[in-house]
């Protein structure tokens, strides 16, 4: 009967350790979750972007706003050899990892964006020449594309790191095409051409996208 009483006594005491073990776990899981620093704690952003792989090349600026941990939207305006550019875009974060304690919050992005700007032209230094002009003619140049107004659109998928101390980067890799055939034009010399075989292949319609980007919160 004593062994009984301590069999009974010990059994007992475990269960009621479990049961306070599984509440611990309980009122601990929310905490542990809660550490985690979201995107959306930082709601608003500015910063400047650079477009490496755009034809022409581009900088600008842009105002971004996190209205949920998954989800930003943004606009921006930059400028580029072939032009001025404008436009917004929308960014997920599908898989967050990280932004503990005093650690960086990363997420892997998906990016699909709209913009209205200059695109085309012909090489912007093909006036420029290293040895003077020989000819009689005055070495006029072939004639090219002109850059012109069109409606683009990309999709990207990229990398995203947020700082605790307000700092984020980004940047992507994607594809860019034109949501409409521009109304080509072309030049020689400055003066307006037909736009035949001799001024080669239209500008493309698809090309690479290659961006960086940082910005700071602006604390909102």
């Amino acid at each position: 009967m004593k062994f009984l009483g301590w069999g009974l006594a010990l059994a007992l005491g475990v269960r009621a350790h479990a049961a306070d073990a599984q509440q611990a776990v309980g009122r601990e899981t929310p905490a542990s979750t809660a550490e985690r620093r979201h995107f959306d704690a930082q709601q608003a952003h500015i910063g400047a972007l650079t477009g490496l792989a755009v034809p022409g090349g581009s900088i600008g600026v842009y105002l971004e706003v996190n209205v949920w941990d998954r989800l930003a939207l943004g606009a921006g305006a930059g400028v580029g050899l072939p032009g001025p550019s404008g436009g917004g875009y929308a960014r997920l974060r599908p898989i967050v990892w990280g932004g503990g304690h005093e650690q960086v919050l990363s997420a892997i992005t998906i990016e699909a964006g709209y913009a209205y700007m200059m695109y085309g032209g012909g090489d912007p230094f093909a006036d420029v020449h290293i040895l003077p002009c020989m000819a009689d003619d005055g070495c006029p140049l072939p004639p090219h594309y002109v850059s012109v107004p069109t409606h683009v659109g990309a999709v990207s998928i990229g990398l995203e790191h947020s700082l605790p101390n307000g700092f984020s980067f980004r940047y992507g890799l994607g594809w860019g095409h034109l949501l409409a055939t521009p109304k080509w034009r072309c030049e020689r010399d400055g003066s307006p051409y037909n736009c035949t075989e001799s001024a080669g292949h239209p500008p493309a319609h698809d090309f690479l996208v290659l961006n960086f980007g940082f910005s700071h919160s602006l604390g909102i």
